[in-house]
């Protein structure tokens, strides 16, 4: 389904609400394929307020071509770009570019995607986060992704990035 449907475009100052309306719908659904066109998304990082925007299970994000489809935070605030901490698996990123607002402290927010799977609040293995023919610009953090897991019981499996990154 492609952004527009949602209310997203390339003059858009902040596509946050495109973005966070069109995963409640796939969320909803069990999942579905998310369509960029060429140019340029914008999401303003004091929209994401810190955290990320969270991708639920079974969503592909595909743009146009890693050269004409990009995701773009804007403005100043310290922020992940895209969130998992529920434990959501079957995720695909690919043919786009992602950029960051090269604003981050050490460890902190900062990267372009963020998983953990936490002793006490995981649920179920996190597997099949993968990232394919994605470009990755302008972010700060120690970790551009990162995948994270103190569980005993769960793990992150089968994720990571396929051909073509950059």
């Amino acid at each position: 389904i492609p952004i527009e449907k949602f209310g997203g475009n390339t003059d858009s100052l902040d596509n946050f609400l495109a973005f966070e309306e069109a995963f409640d719908y796939f969320q909803t659904a069990g999942g579905g394929t998310l369509q960029l066109g060429k140019g340029s998304y914008e999401i303003a990082s004091n929209s994401l307020g810190g955290a990320g925007l969270i991708v639920p299970s079974n969503v592909r994000i595909r743009g146009s071509g890693k050269h004409f489809s990009q995701i773009k935070v804007t403005g100043a605030t310290q922020c992940y770009l895209f969130l998992n901490e529920t434990c959501e698996t079957n995720q695909l990123f690919e043919d786009l570019t992602l950029v960051g607002n090269n604003t981050a402290e050490s460890v902190g927010p900062g990267g372009a995607y963020y998983c953990s799977v936490l002793n006490g609040t995981a649920t179920n293995d996190v597997e099949n986060i993968v990232f394919r023919n994605v470009r990755f610009e302008n972010f700060k953090g120690d970790y551009w992704v990162r995948f994270y897991a103190t569980s005993d019981t769960y793990s992150i499996k089968n994720s990571g990035f396929d051909w073509g990154c950059e």
